[in-house]
């Protein structure tokens, strides 16, 4: 954690060379902190339900009651004879990385999907807030999420304590140098610091500050209610515990359970677009005085998604579905950076005219069907003890017949497990069925590419090619099942091949190999752009450097295309962060 926050301010610096040194050391912390979650996050999983006493990685316990990252303590290892069941939770902290397993909070959230997925809210909430908590100087802590055998696991990097008043003359200074009342005037001026940060950060991220009273207390919340924010031992200023700050969908139809606005939320990208802040707390007991208001201008939004987002998307896919053939692997992407959750595939897909497109997100809407009973089947295979990966495959191939192979068991899946699947997890998807059956609506074999990638499978030879010569599919069809691992975007670590060709060209003074490097460098960015960061603005900021290096070295008419290029790239940033110091200056 201390390398990481040192680092991560020169990311906005105005000079290359320490901006670009910084981003590659980032990214190889972020390649190493991936590469230790995957070897101990796998172990975790493996032996989740196994007696404690036969656990190589054996656990700590935490009370029930949730304790910060600075509380977590050596002694608070777990003791049988100590603890009652009920009474603690399961916490992993190996190597200063702290593993939360999700289905520690489904009983919290209702059931393990809804976990996972408040899971996942909290590291898009981290990279909604990355590049402004920098500039703010605020801290957030490295974490990813990691998938495995139908497992979520959160893994974040273990904070420094909490500077609490006791501690004012250690963290502020020695008895010799600094008294009692100095040291809490500097506590009090530190406190108003983090308010004021706080509040421009609020005022970044399109978040509406609300007062609450608590304890005939009038209280002023700047972020959502259950934000986490302390001053650490080391002097910075730390966030944690952020995914409430994305504001929860307003209950325009039922809501199973009484925690959906927990983990029922709205894209960043919606939030970003809304023209007025939003209350992160809306439809909660903590909206504040202007519940009515908050809460209207929260549906709002919400019905500007549904009339006018939606809608458009879908006249988007009907124009370019036809000429594109990548929309089956891009249109979670697509969906992403339109702000529309993927919950509403039967929203879009009632919008949308097309017929191949409309094929696609029914593919789309199945194989997520599919996905979530696949995990389901691994989780049930862990919560046995089995760590056999023969059994996972067993499993694997068994949903891969039922989609693939007609059968009177594959009919009965498909009508006892797909069809409720669709409508539960899909809104309006039923509207798309008509009078036919799924199984003649999809396309098999799409369904089939998206759940091999969504679940990490590796395939010996693709499932036609056996069935062609057999028909089955059977358990060693399957050469592995690999994890998925979904970390912070403030440094993509596929961007680290050029972030060292941009290093070296600003490095040498042989003008054929720093134009040779800047060219790689640019091809390097453009490759990530295309593929997954089309909208990732330290990318597109990256890619705008590039060309502007590249330009000076150019003749006059491929000059002044590489000057276009950059302009267009740094306008295309300033559309995502539009207040971005360092693009504003570089624009002139």
């Amino acid at each position: 954690n201390e390398e990481w926050q040192t680092l991560l301010p020169k990311v906005l610096s105005r000079h290359l060379s320490t901006k670009y040194i910084a981003m590659r050391k980032l990214a190889e912390i972020q390649e190493n902190f991936h590469s230790t979650i995957s070897i101990l996050g796998k172990r975790i999983i493996e032996e989740y339900k196994m007696p404690y006493i036969h656990k190589s990685l054996k656990p700590n316990a935490l009370p029930n009651r949730r304790k910060g990252m600075g509380e977590l303590d050596a002694n608070d290892v777990l003791k049988q004879h100590t603890y009652k069941e009920g009474q603690w939770r399961h916490v992993y902290v190996f190597s200063n990385i702290r593993f939360e397993v999700t289905d520690e909070d489904a009983d919290f959230y209702e059931d393990v999907d809804s976990a996972a997925k408040a899971a996942s809210n909290e590291l898009r909430a981290v990279n909604l807030l990355g590049f402004d908590a920098i500039e703010q100087e605020l801290c957030l802590p490295l974490c990813a999420i990691l998938d495995y055998r139908g497992y979520r696991v959160l893994c974040t990097a273990v904070l420094p304590d909490m500077a609490e008043p006791k501690d004012l003359i250690d963290v502020y200074g020695h008895a010799a140098e600094l008294g009692d009342e100095e040291a809490s005037t500097a506590w009090e001026d530190q406190q108003k610091k983090l308010h004021q940060r706080l509040s421009r950060l609020g005022v970044a991220a399109n978040i509406k500050p609300h007062v609450i009273r608590v304890d005939d207390v009038i209280e002023e919340v700047i972020m959502a209610s259950d934000v986490q924010m302390f001053i650490g031992k080391d002097r910075k200023q730390y966030l944690m515990s952020v995914r409430r700050v994305l504001p929860p969908e307003p209950p325009t139809y039922p809501m199973q359970g009484d925690s959906w606005h927990l983990w029922r939320t709205v894209r960043p990208e919606l939030l970003m677009s809304s023209p007025t802040p939003v209350n992160p707390d809306c439809f909660t007991n903590f909206c504040g005085r202007k519940n009515r208001e908050d809460n209207k201008a929260l549906r709002m939004m919400f019905n500007r998604l549904k009339k006018n987002v939606i809608p458009g998307f879908a006249h988007f896919l009907d124009q370019h579905s036809e000429d594109d053939p990548t929309v089956e692997s891009r249109l979670s992407i697509m969906m992403h950076r339109h702000g529309i959750n993927m919950r509403f595939l039967g929203i879009v897909g009632r919008a949308v005219t097309g017929t191949r497109v409309r094929r696609v997100i029914i593919s789309e809407i199945v194989a997520r069907v599919l996905k979530h009973d696949l995990r389901k089947r691994w989780r049930n295979q862990v919560d046995k003890g089995q760590s056999s990966s023969l059994a996972y495959a067993t499993r694997a191939v068994l949903v891969f017949n039922y989609l693939l192979i007609r059968s009177p068991e594959s009919d009965d899946y498909w009508e006892k497990t797909v069809g409720p699947g669709i409508r539960e997890c899909f809104i309006g998807a039923i509207a798309l069925k008509g009078d036919q059956s799924w199984q003649k609506l999809v396309d098999k074999q799409a369904v089939a590419r998206r759940l091999t990638q969504m679940a990490g499978i590796v395939w010996v030879r693709w499932p036609t090619q056996v069935l062609a010569e057999r028909d089955k599919l059977m358990s060693p069809d399957i050469l592995d099942i690999k994890e998925r691992i979904k970390g912070g975007s403030v440094v993509p670590p596929e961007c680290n091949p050029g972030y060292s060709f941009m290093i070296e060209a600003l490095r040498t003074d042989h003008t054929p190999l720093k134009i040779a490097c800047l060219k790689s460098a640019s091809d390097s960015f453009e490759k990530c752009l295309a593929v997954r960061l089309g909208t990732h603005p330290g990318v597109l900021s990256s890619s705008g450097d590039a060309q502007l290096e590249l330009s000076s070295f150019l003749q006059f008419f491929p000059s002044r295309a590489a000057l276009e290029r950059a302009e267009n790239a740094y306008r295309r940033a300033l559309c995502v962060r539009p207040q971005w110091k360092e693009i504003l200056q570089r624009l002139g």
